[in-house]
C-alpha cells in the first residue's frame, strides 16, 4: 500500500514539472567528474545494501518520509500507525542505518538533495 502511495505521488510530480532556462544550465555545468561519480556510486551502494538491511515496515517509511516527503502525520495515515509511533520509527531506523554505514560523513548528499541523517 506503501508503495502504491510513492508511486502515485511520483506519477503526480511528473505532470507538474517545469524546468527555467536557468535550472538546466546550472544541470549542465555542475557535471561531475569520473573520480566525484565513483565516490556517489559507492556511496549509493553503501547505502542500498544498509537499507537492505532494514525490515520492509522500516524501508516503507523511509521511502514516505525522504522519498516521497511526506510528513509524520501523512505516514501515520498511510501505514495505519499513530504519528507518534512514526517518529519513533523513523528515529530508530536512521540510528540503525548510521551504524550500518559506520559514520554519518561517509554519506555526503548531492547539492540540493535532502540528507536522510
Amino acid at each position: 500500500m506503501a508503495r502504491n502511495v510513492v508511486n502515485d505521488y511520483f506519477r503526480g510530480q511528473k505532470r507538474h514539472r517545469f524546468f527555467s532556462l536557468e535550472a538546466i544550465r546550472e544541470l549542465v555545468s555542475n557535471r561531475k567528474d569520473p573520480e566525484r561519480l565513483a565516490i556517489v556510486g559507492e556511496t549509493h551502494d553503501s547505502l542500498s545494501r544498509a537499507l537492505a538491511a532494514l525490515a520492509e515496515r522500516e524501508r516503507n517509511i523511509i521511502a514516505l518520509k525522504f522519498g516521497a516527503g511526506l510528513k509524520n502525520t501523512e505516514i501515520a495515515r498511510v501505514t495505519g500507525v499513530t504519528e507518534d509511533n512514526v517518529g519513533v520509527i523513523l528515529y530508530r531506523t536512521l540510528k540503525k542505518l548510521k551504524k550500518e554505514l559506520g559514520s554519518v560523513s561517509a554519506y555526503e548528499p548531492e547539492e540540493g538533495r535532502q540528507s536522510i541523517f
